[in-house]
């Protein structure tokens, strides 16, 4: 088995450092490095690099080898590529590379997911499968929509969502991890398949590809990343997609709120809940959140039912038992998860306060922007929502003078 990753913030240089652990030496972990400059940091020797687990003041409690490495824009020639970056040829499910991708996951910042699946997809086909572990809703959502149209020749696909509290330190090389949390996974729906049998607890990996299964070949990798990620010490859990699905709509709304109003206020995470203020801006984001998740789900509790009825499976639509909507999708909820996220980094910095402060593109259009073509796709009104968008980008723009 061989293992790419891209993305060495928090998140990935977790991840990296625990499937080193985890998986024998005869399994690689190869680390893909965005340029020279990030290889020379994380890597000197030219050796695969060394990842360092540090205690409370900042003791090596574990150092990680055996990693091998490649600077990604090395990996095709500019041929291949026009001026915009676009692949040539369109996607046809086929590797175009000899230098193949069985297994990617993705890390790295949410804008730049596009761009690197892209430009890594010569070496992908559809027998790879690739783990997205940044704002997987809406970044899986553009790959299928742009990338990979053709539902059955598209890679494989994981979704996954980590609570750990990491904290980088010394540029990419050494890492803490105050915060224990878990790491869920699932896989996303494939036509002609069933991963996940109804009843059916715990998950199986023989859910997925036998040996006996005429496509095993097809579907090793996703097979192979399943098992790689349920050895991860972290923990890890394979659970089913319509969890998933809650899961990260709940974490991306908290992200939403939490994020937003710290980069805005220039406050630490544990500020959002204690003003009235800020709970105040926090239910309307959760009661405009959950009326977007409450339209989504009539809408495709619709289509289910008149299938149903379209079928003779059901005569009228009093004959059928529609799932109801989520508990966890009502704004009481969803407000609970942001003051959770809140406390849980209560004294952090987050990641779009960062990003603001440093004049950065953010992620925004991959939380709030997300939220809006839902709402504008089920007319929702969201005002509170936009409005959110809005600020962050002009606190971003660099063609507004500041102050003074």
């Amino acid at each position: 088995m061989r293992v790419h990753l891209i993305g060495f913030g928090s998140v990935g240089t977790l991840i990296a450092f625990h499937l080193r652990r985890a998986l024998s030496k005869d399994h690689h972990v190869h680390l893909i490095y965005k340029s020279r400059q990030v290889a020379r940091r994380m890597d000197p020797h030219n050796d695969g690099g060394v990842l360092r687990l540090l205690g409370k003041k900042g003791t090596v409690l574990e150092r990680m080898t055996g990693f091998t490495s490649e600077v990604w824009y090395r990996s095709h020639s500019p041929a291949e590529f026009t001026k915009g970056g676009q692949h040539q040829p369109p996607w046809t499910g086929e590797r175009q590379d000899v230098h193949g991708i069985d297994i990617l996951v993705v890390a790295n910042r949410s804008r730049e997911v596009e761009s690197t699946i892209r430009r890594l997809s010569p070496r992908l086909s559809s027998s790879s499968t690739i783990v997205l572990l940044s704002n997987p809703l809406s970044t899986h959502s553009i790959l299928a929509t742009k990338l990979f149209p053709d539902v059955t020749t598209r890679p494989h696909f994981i979704l996954g969502l980590s609570t750990h509290g990491v904290h980088l330190r010394s540029f990419m090389h050494s890492f803490s991890h105050p915060g224990i949390g878990t790491l869920k996974f699932a896989i996303v729906p494939e036509p002609g398949r069933v991963f996940e049998p109804e009843l059916e607890e715990p998950l199986r990996l023989s859910n997925i590809s036998t040996a006996e299964d005429p496509d095993t070949e097809r579907y090793a990798s996703l097979r192979n990343a399943v098992a790689a990620f349920t050895l991860l010490d972290l923990n890890s859990s394979w659970i089913r997609f319509t969890d998933m699905q809650l899961a990260l709509r709940k974490n991306l709304v908290a992200k939403m709120v939490v994020h937003c109003l710290t980069a805005l206020t220039g406050k630490e995470a544990g500020s959002v809940g204690l003003s009235t203020a800020g709970r105040r801006i926090s239910r309307r984001l959760c009661n405009e959140a959950s009326d977007i998740f409450r339209a989504e789900h009539a809408a495709r509790v619709a289509v289910e039912v008149q299938h149903l009825l379209d079928r003779g499976q059901a005569q009228t639509y009093q004959d059928i038992a529609v799932d109801p909507f989520p508990g966890g999708l009502l704004p009481e909820s969803l407000l609970t998860d942001c003051e959770v996220m809140a406390r849980k980094n209560e004294h952090n910095r987050t990641q779009m306060l960062g990003d603001v402060k440093a004049m950065r593109d953010t992620d925004i259009n991959f939380l709030n922007g997300y939220m809006l073509s839902l709402a504008k796709k089920y007319e929702v009104p969201a005002p509170s929502i936009a409005t959110l968008l809005n600020l962050i980008l002009m606190t971003t723009d660099h063609n507004l003078k500041p102050a003074g």
